[in-house]
């Protein structure tokens, strides 16, 4: 972010939009080649580096494979949201990128909620988390939120 306040105050908010719009498309494009190779080599990374007592136990090494297969396509959003959250709050835009991590804790509540409601044991649990991750990651609905807000610094 200093490069970004740097660069409003070299060329104005024009130039740091030029700026922000060159740094997300390559932010965007590293993260999703980053993205589809952890995707291709989580059941390595869970057996060497996440999770290498797992690999024993057949049942708890595939299900830790999916659910962290799930949820990493949330880095994305997650990634682009904080870059966004950091440009907002150059321009002295605070409350969007203080509201959306916001969303996230009131899905997971409200799975959490729904898991102990149905009586879902911890492995239905794991899941619906994983999944309730994926949603809010899919929806891009922090990130929208930073965006939305950015049209109106400028």
């Amino acid at each position: 972010m200093p490069l970004f306040s740097k660069e409003i105050e070299e060329n104005g908010v024009d130039g740091a939009k030029r700026f922000s719009e060159q740094v997300f498309g390559v932010l965007f494009s590293f993260l999703l080649v980053i993205t589809v190779v952890m995707e291709l080599a989580m059941p390595l990374l869970v057996r060497f580096i996440i999770a290498p007592g797992f690999a024993d136990d057949v049942e708890k090494f595939e299900m830790t494979v999916r659910l962290a297969s799930v949820m990493f396509p949330y880095l994305i959003c997650m990634s682009l949201m904080a870059m966004m959250s950091g440009m907002l709050n150059s321009l002295h835009r605070y409350f969007a990128a203080a509201i959306a991590p916001v969303f996230l804790n009131v899905v997971l509540i409200g799975v959490l909620a729904y898991g102990v409601y149905t009586g879902a044991d911890p492995e239905q649990m794991a899941r619906n988390l994983s999944w309730g991750c994926w949603a809010l990651a899919s929806s891009s609905f922090p990130l929208s939120i930073s965006m939305c807000a950015a049209p109106a610094c400028g």
